[in-house]
């Protein structure tokens, strides 16, 4: 008779544990998640915040240049997948690009005599700009969209 009292203890014991475990893993899973969304955040702001001076100022320091690719560097598997890495690491070539072309811009002002000459640095000049509406494009309009596929679906109200 004791034991037909001992059986529904333990299989409510199990029950329990069992229930605790699936809780623990669960809550895990989630803080995977999390961590996993707000790296995702962090990298995202400081790419933005590696821009910020090209949308203010409309161009870069080194300084600049380095914390992009700072950013760029942390970008791998688990955090995102090829088809992002390599959209940002065109973003990047087309940063260095342009910087590349604004110190010959800033030298070749100095020394711009002919109409010639003058004709091609205003060249030089309008696709600087270019390069600095992709990349502002790139990071403000077109990696939000492509970062949503990394974030948790929201729960339907």
């Amino acid at each position: 008779m004791e034991l037909l009292f001992l059986i529904p203890v333990l299989t409510f014991a199990a029950i329990y544990v069992a229930y605790r475990e699936w809780l623990h893993r669960a809550r895990r899973r989630l803080a995977r998640e999390l961590d996993l969304l707000a790296r995702r955040i962090r990298i995202y702001e400081e790419l933005k915040g590696a821009v910020q001076p090209l949308r203010e100022e409309g161009s870069l320091s080194r300084n600049d240049v380095d914390r992009f690719a700072r950013a760029l560097a942390e970008i791998r598997p688990p955090l995102f997948d090829a088809d992002f890495e390599s959209f940002v690491g065109s973003l990047y070539r087309a940063l260095l690009k342009k910087c590349a072309l604004d110190a010959l811009l800033i030298k070749a002002a100095a020394h711009a005599q002919s109409a010639e000459d003058r004709a091609l640095t205003e060249m030089g000049r309008r696709k600087s700009r270019e390069l600095g509406s992709e990349i502002t494009q790139g990071i403000y309009q077109d990696m939000p969209k492509r970062l949503q596929k990394f974030m948790p679906p929201r729960p339907a109200a």
